[in-house]
């Protein structure tokens, strides 16, 4: 990806893919497009490229905060080994703010397990034979009836007093210095998604303004090229 999005024309020649000398149209408005790459994952295979590519650090579907700070962790470690500085994290997470705080945890989980059963189905986890291989019916029910609880438990529901301090914590445990809030989730109806977001800008946004470090930063592919160049020699600008 870096390669095409910063050379007029590229080749690949990688252990799985092979691409013959070609050219991204259209190009780029930005040259430096690639200079701040963000990934996430959803493995641990997954966020070890992520941190060996000089990536920085995007948290969208985690289960739990001690997940988060455990991954955070895991990312910066493998970034520090190539001599790289440590990067703050950026997380999409869902939010639901509201009056009463009980009401507000009603409706973000109600709409978050919603969402979470749109991604079952659309995958069609339940029925794939390469989910959960030789586990019971029950057995597989039960585990995405846990996996709806803990990223229900993720979100940011209650009133704009109680969001500022989940988000306070959020930041502390994970190093956030890009915050995205997802309002819109699920099959929830738009009045009930901008009565939460006007309340979270005129109640919430103003005083986490205050909150974080620096934004997150990946590693200039030129680093990573010099650093790929030096440990792996024959690599020759491969990406």
């Amino acid at each position: 990806v870096r390669l095409a999005l910063t050379q007029e024309f590229f080749s690949f020649d990688g252990e799985h893919f092979r691409i013959p000398r070609t050219s991204i149209r259209p190009r780029p408005l930005s040259p430096d497009l690639t200079e701040n790459l963000l990934m996430t994952w959803a493995s641990v295979e997954s966020l070890e490229f992520a941190a060996h590519s000089g990536a920085a650090p995007l948290f969208t579907n985690y289960r739990g905060w001690d997940t988060l700070r455990e991954n955070l962790g895991r990312f910066n470690a493998l970034r520090t080994s190539h001599g790289w500085p440590a990067s703050t994290s950026a997380i999409a997470t869902t939010v639901h703010v509201h009056e009463d705080g009980e009401r507000a945890r009603e409706i973000g989980e109600r709409y978050w397990r919603r969402t979470s059963a749109m991604t079952m189905w659309h995958y069609d986890r339940l029925a794939s034979e390469y989910f959960m291989p030789g586990a019971t019916e029950e057995e597989r029910e039960r585990y995405v009836r846990a996996g709806y609880e803990d990223q229900a438990s993720a979100g940011l529901f209650g009133t704009p007093g109680e969001v500022i301090e989940q988000i306070r914590e959020l930041q502390e445990t994970a190093e956030v210095g890009h915050l995205i809030t997802l309002h819109s989730f699920g099959d929830m109806p738009q009045d009930t998604v901008e009565r939460s977001m006007r309340l979270f800008a005129r109640e919430v946004l103003p005083t986490i303004k205050t909150f974080g470090g620096p934004e997150p930063r990946a590693m200039p592919y030129r680093a990573v090229v010099s650093d790929r160049a030096a440990t792996s020699p024959g690599w020759e600008g491969k990406a």
